[in-house]
């Protein structure tokens, strides 16, 4: 799916700047995210900032979950390989964004649902 901000920018303080990511413009025009931040006060930190929203934006592009059997090792942003025939997934490698632990009592049973994003 296509990102949420294609755009991003970035104002400070006495700073301006503006970041994009083309492919996606091209596909989906114009997407604008903005930061307000009087912190920043040079070119440098302020493009920082811009890249950093643009790459959460594609992060999440490739959002989704899934259930898998509880594992205690599983962290946040680990990048993991999933293959699924259902889901037309070979080895598709994503990145942790989310964990959720679940007890079925009745069932006896753990799950945990990963949520997922581009790696």
């Amino acid at each position: 799916s296509a990102q949420a901000a294609n755009r991003a920018q970035v104002f400070g303080d006495a700073v301006v700047t503006e970041d994009w990511g083309w492919d996606e413009v091209e596909q989906v025009y114009d997407r604008l995210a903005q930061a307000r931040d009087l912190n920043l006060d040079s070119t440098d930190e302020a493009h920082h900032r811009g890249q950093a929203i643009l790459r959460e934006a594609e992060m999440e592009s490739l959002g989704g979950d899934v259930i898998v059997p509880m594992n205690c090792g599983q962290d946040l942003y680990d990048v993991v390989d999933i293959t699924s025939p259902q889901a037309g997934l070979d080895a598709a490698r994503r990145r942790v964004l989310a964990l959720e632990h679940a007890w079925a009592p009745f069932a006896a049973r753990y799950t945990l649902r990963l949520g997922l994003g581009a790696p």
